[in-house]
């Protein structure tokens, strides 16, 4: 079917359009009580969220494997946020991190990446810091270049 390794190539790359092209980005906020790493993100009112998933490391490797968390019980929702506890990350800075909503009637929504940045110790959004000396991440299947949810 594929006679030459650029049609897989463009094979694959349009796939993964189709599978992201419907998803919709979400821009996290992030807070700190004593010990514990919260991240929020602004969901509409009639949103059943089902699951979160967090991915972990996705730099375009598509051996990635996300940290996946799908109880419904951890689920936490204050005025119009869904409030995730991360502080279970960690803080050693090791990698840039997304997250993935899947709704009742199985729409998906990803969060844009973040990371924990050593010397201001807190989490904040990649795309601010592509200037640094930090890996500027390929966005794969899990969360990719999206629209705004604002926009909506």
């Amino acid at each position: 079917m594929f006679s030459k390794k650029n049609n897989l190539i463009i094979y694959l790359y349009l796939l993964i359009l189709s599978i992201c092209g419907d998803r919709t980005r979400i821009k996290p906020e992030f807070s700190q009580q004593d010990e514990a790493y919260f991240v929020h993100l602004p969901i509409k009112k009639e949103l059943k969220i089902i699951k979160y998933e967090i991915f972990v490391d996705c730099y375009g490797d598509l051996s990635c494997l996300p940290s996946i968390i799908e109880s419904s019980d951890t689920i936490n929702i204050i005025e119009n946020e869904l409030v995730i506890n991360i502080g279970s990350l960690g803080t050693d800075g090791r990698g840039d991190y997304c997250i993935r909503i899947t709704t009742e009637d199985e729409k998906t929504f990803c969060s844009d990446y973040y990371f924990f940045h050593k010397k201001k110790k807190k989490f904040v959004l990649s795309k601010n810091y592509k200037n640094e000396d930090w890996k500027t991440p390929k966005r794969i299947l899990c969360c990719c270049y999206m629209r705004s949810y604002e926009n909506e």
